[in-house]
């Protein structure tokens, strides 16, 4: 049962939710938008810290590919940190007219979010029995 991938492809989901939502309440000058903000980039931060403390380093040990899709996906996690500090800065200081960092964001996610959801996490989830699956959810609480 392909556990890993169903539980991030389901934090993937619930993000964009957040995100579009953001989108949304922006869009509509709602003073809510940076609450979903806030809470999409708390999530999102969460969801990558997992990945490269927790499945990242179970991926690498149980494969030996060190230099492979993790690497790949660390670099585009400092994409994605960056593109969020810069809607950030815009959010904060209510410079809201034109944020094209959002689409960009939106396209990153979505290239990132497939890559792992089609390759990465059915990788890790062909080297992870049960027991480890449940062993790693564990490291993540």
């Amino acid at each position: 049962m392909p556990v890993i991938n169903q539980f991030f492809s389901a934090d993937h989901e619930r993000l964009d939710c957040l995100f579009m939502e953001f989108k949304r309440r922006l869009e509509e000058s709602d003073a809510k938008a940076i609450t979903f903000f806030q809470k999409f980039t708390a999530g999102l931060l969460r969801h990558i810290e997992w990945e490269e403390q927790v499945l990242f380093p179970f991926f690498e040990q149980h494969t030996g590919m060190k230099m492979g899709p993790t690497l790949v996906m660390c670099s585009e996690h400092e994409l994605i940190k960056n593109l969020l500090n810069v809607i950030k800065c815009k959010v904060v200081h209510k410079d809201t007219r034109e944020i094209p960092e959002l689409e960009e964001l939106q396209r990153l996610l979505a290239q990132h979010n497939m890559k792992e959801e089609k390759v990465l996490y059915p990788m890790i989830d062909n080297h992870c029995d049960p027991r480890q699956a449940a062993t790693l959810f564990s490291q993540m609480a």
